[in-house]
């Protein structure tokens, strides 16, 4: 790694750890503040009706399309063609935004309505105020994250890693202002401040970068290859918005704070998972670009294996910790017992897929890297018909559990589908009958003594066995990474 993509990745870490000590501030002062009340509530429906359709322009899919085209067209000299581009994409930006707020400006309760079942008068009245604000500043929010992508693709990673951080300290501040003033509509502003700020600074900083060009008689082939890839990417990006709205849809069901103490929950699981699995998607990209799919099937089993024995077993490892989990990192101010009961229920649900989610997340950009992302597509139909039945199944009896569990559910349906399609899973599969196994039998034992230092006990002993038993997996993996840098 030569100077500069050390310099980068330092900027990117150093602005990830940030931003990821602010939102940890803010999921404890959103709890100590508002608890699992109709505020709460109100603020992530708000942030969930804004956000899901805007990743038809602001996702993975998007991004994941325009860099390498832009950064294609500059290693032909071509600078023309990369600068024309990215304006054609700032139109399309422009466009969509202005649409979308007038849309969201004359039926606001409509839209609201499509993503929730059944909330109270008062969550819904709350949602409006919030979402409002958000919705007058639609255009700062989508041309930051353009202007995000464009800089990222000219080596330029400081305002990608500034964004949360303002992102945060906005939020934050505006929060605590709406708490003393009773302004609900004061959180809302806080979520557009911040674009609004990033917006500013960046035409300031960057004028003649983020200045649009365009060549009119190339912008339909500029177009076309854009959206070559870009069809198959939203697909999957729409996809999970659409299990996360499924998440929300049933959690709404249940009762005023479910939906907040699910978000609770979520943020307390995807914490480790972002640490986790973010960091070794970013290698696994590298790792298998330009290669095609099955073309590193050795290397896959032994990712396989470690997923199987190591972390899907520390979810039920996890699970008789919910409650004092939860208590150390929200029981405080208007997060009372009632809230924690509801949250850590959610806990439980999620933290059992937290290893399918990192390595569904290492899997895909495989498929990405190879350019087969049209077989994901299959994928994830079948894992979110799966996650809609269990939802159904599950939701009467065990409530935020159940959406809890149907997510894991997804995520290790999807998890194993991509194996199979990678064509090692009969080489990886009893593998995961021994994770499973020996989790469950661990945790029938814990509940039959009621003795959690016999539990403790049983995942050292199960843990000093698979890291005896199987240490040719880790050094089988170092050896081939090495050899292929």
């Amino acid at each position: 790694m030569n100077k500069k993509n050390w310099i980068s990745f330092l900027i990117l870490f150093i602005g990830n750890f940030i931003s990821k000590a602010l939102g940890l501030v803010r999921e404890l002062l959103i709890a100590f503040l508002f608890g699992t009340s109709s505020v709460a509530d109100a603020i992530r429906i708000a942030q969930h009706v804004f956000l899901v359709p805007l990743s038809m322009l602001s996702s993975e899919a998007s991004s994941s399309s325009f860099i390498p085209q832009y950064r294609k067209y500059l290693k032909q000299n071509d600078k023309e063609s990369a600068q024309s581009l990215y304006s054609l994409i700032l139109i399309i930006f422009v466009f969509f935004s202005l649409i979308f707020t007038v849309i969201a400006l004359l039926y606001t309760e409509d839209i609201i309505l499509l993503f929730v079942s059944d909330v109270s008068n008062e969550v819904l009245e709350y949602s409006k105020v919030i979402f409002i604000p958000m919705t007058l500043c639609t255009i700062f929010y989508t041309l930051s994250i353009l202007f995000i992508w464009k800089l990222q693709a000219d080596d330029n990673f400081y305002l990608l890693s500034a964004r949360p951080i303002v992102q945060n300290l906005s939020f934050i501040l505006f929060m605590i202002i709406s708490s003393f003033l009773f302004m609900p509509s004061l959180i809302g502003w806080g979520f557009s401040f911040a674009y609004i700020i990033i917006v500013i600074f960046s035409l300031i900083m960057y004028r003649d970068s983020l200045k649009p060009i365009i060549k009119i008689n190339e912008g339909r082939i500029l177009l076309g290859n854009f959206f070559k890839e870009y069809k198959y990417l939203i697909l999957v990006v729409l996809i999970f918005q659409g299990l996360f709205v499924l998440e929300r849809y049933f959690a709404s069901a249940i009762g005023e704070g479910a939906i907040a103490a699910l978000d609770y929950a979520k943020f307390a699981v995807e914490s480790p998972h972002f640490m986790i699995g973010v960091p070794i998607a970013t290698i696994a990209l590298n790792y298998f670009s330009g290669s095609k799919l099955n073309e590193h099937g050795q290397v896959t089993i032994q990712l396989s294996k470690v997923l199987a024995l190591i972390l899907l077993p520390i979810g039920i490892m996890l699970l008789p910790f919910s409650e004092i989990l939860m208590k150390l990192l929200y029981l405080r101010g208007e997060f009372d017992q009632t809230s924690l009961e509801l949250t850590q229920i959610g806990f439980k649900g999620y933290i059992l897929g937290l290893w399918a989610m990192s390595g569904s997340l290492v899997l895909q950009k495989i498929y990405n890297a190879s350019l087969n992302s049209k077989k994901l597509i299959g994928y994830l139909l079948i894992s979110f018909v799966i996650s809609i039945v269990s939802n159904v199944l599950l939701i009467n009896k065990l409530g935020l559990f159940g959406i809890g569990f149907s997510t894991s559910l997804f995520y290790a349906t999807y998890l194993l589908l991509m194996i199979f399609g990678l064509g090692v899973f009969k080489n990886v599969y009893k593998y995961f009958v021994v994770g499973i196994v020996s989790s469950i039998f661990l945790y029938l034992s814990y509940i039959t003594f009621d003795n959690l230092i016999i539990f403790i006990l049983g995942f050292l002993i199960y843990y000093v066995i698979v890291c005896v038993k199987f240490k040719f997996v880790f050094r089988q993996l170092l050896i081939k990474i090495k050899k292929k840098y």
